[in-house]
C-alpha cells in the first residue's frame, strides 16, 4: 500500500505446499525458504537506496544494459529494466555476502 510522502507498506506472499504440524512451511528444504525470506527482506532497505539514488545509478545501468552480451542475456526478463536491475543487483550481493558470513560459503 503506498500512502504517499515515500511511505508504503510491502508485503511478500509466499506459496507453499503445505504446512507441517508444528506449523512450519513444507515443499521447500529450510535452508532455501531462509533463503527467499531474506532476500525478500533486504528489498525493504535496498530498494529505498536504489531509488534514493536512481540519478546517479541509472546511466551506468543503462550503460550495462546497452552492452550486447549483457542485453542478450536479460533480454525478455525482469532484469532488463534498468532500476529493476540495480535493485535486484544489490539485494542479491547483499544476500551473498550475508550468507557467506553466516553459512560459510
Amino acid at each position: 500500500m503506498n500512502y504517499g510522502n515515500e511511505r508504503r507498506d510491502t508485503y511478500t506472499i509466499f506459496a507453499v505446499k503445505g504446512i507441517d504440524p508444528d506449523g512450519a512451511p513444507t515443499g521447500l528444504a529450510p535452508q532455501a525458504m531462509m533463503r527467499m525470506i531474506l532476500h525478500e527482506t533486504v528489498h525493504s532497505f535496498a530498494n529505498q537506496v536504489i531509488d534514493r539514488n536512481l540519478a546517479t545509478l541509472l546511466p551506468v545501468a543503462e550503460r550495462l544494459l546497452a552492452r550486447p552480451t549483457v542485453e542478450a542475456r536479460v533480454r525478455n526478463t525482469f532484469y532488463d529494466n534498468a532500476p529493476f536491475l540495480l535493485r535486484e543487483s544489490l539485494v542479491r550481493a547483499t544476500c551473498l555476502v550475508h550468507t557467506g558470513d553466516h553459512e560459510g560459503s
